[in-house]
């Protein structure tokens, strides 16, 4: 692990307060080595077995390692250099720590608009969904609206789900029930594809069974539009609950991403 120094490099700091001040990679001086001269190997050999007929076994024993010439150079270590903030980044730093940034801020009143507002087009609706909050568990009235995996969704019938736990986006019947997803009128509004849930479903409700007919509120309309699992748009021919795979004359694909088409 890295040393860290004060900024003069004098000073050893242990436990830097990262709150006052920052750290940026550095190098300590440590030593000057003096250029050095190319220095030959030096040997002498050693009789290691003799044999009768006079033969000999010899070992070469390196008495001075060969070492190449090299010139003067300075030794250093890394380490990290602790540099203190300045009062106005003090000042900067406290600013981004605690006070909201104009998106932030333009998004809560926003927010504050969007709740005095009686938005009824889909369209614009669409257009400010990002004002809106992401889907969690909670109690909803009709009307509501909430974001949820790249889609934006109106609360079609008021729960709580407090009382009705299983009304949840992965539970597509159930949901669908209670919910449906806002269809663009244009290329630029197009969210992805959601099968629309249709068919007659029985659900308790209020103490009784009641019947609901899924498929009408979130069955796709002409003139709507949807990005198809293929990343590219279409434009709703006919009114339909069927995917393009399923049923291609409902569909037109758009000539390209941003088009928009009447």
């Amino acid at each position: 692990m890295m040393r860290i120094f004060n900024e003069d490099k004098t000073q050893e700091i242990q436990n830097p307060d990262l709150e006052l001040g920052y750290t940026k990679k550095d190098k300590l001086f440590l030593a000057h080595h003096e250029a050095q001269e190319e220095i030959q190997q030096q040997s002498h050999y050693e009789v290691i077995a003799e044999y009768p007929n006079g033969g000999k076994d010899l070992e070469e024993v390196i008495d001075v390692e060969y070492q190449p010439a090299k010139e003067a150079w300075d030794e250093y270590e890394d380490i990290f250099v602790y540099i203190p903030y300045t009062q106005v980044q003090l000042n900067e730093k406290l600013n981004r720590k605690y006070i909201p940034s104009e998106q932030a801020s333009l998004a809560v009143v926003g927010k504050m608009f969007l709740k005095t507002m009686s938005i009824a087009d889909t369209e614009t609706k669409l257009s400010v969904s990002g004002l809106y909050d992401t889907w969690a568990a909670g109690k909803y009235e009709a009307g509501d609206i909430r974001n949820h995996a790249g889609q934006t969704w109106e609360c079609i019938q008021a729960h709580d789900n407090a009382v009705y736990p299983d009304i949840t986006p992965d539970n597509p019947q159930t949901w669908h029930t209670f919910w449906k997803p806002l269809h663009g009128k244009s290329s630029e509004t197009a969210r992805p594809w959601v099968k629309p849930q249709y068919g007659t479903t029985d659900m308790y409700h209020n103490g009784t069974t009641d019947m609901y007919h899924n498929g009408t509120t979130d069955m796709y309309h002409t003139g709507e539009y949807m990005i198809w699992t293929d990343g590219k748009r279409y434009k709703c021919l006919s009114d339909t609950v069927y995917s393009p795979e399923e049923y291609a004359q409902a569909w037109e694909q758009c000539k390209s991403p941003l088009e928009v088409q009447s």
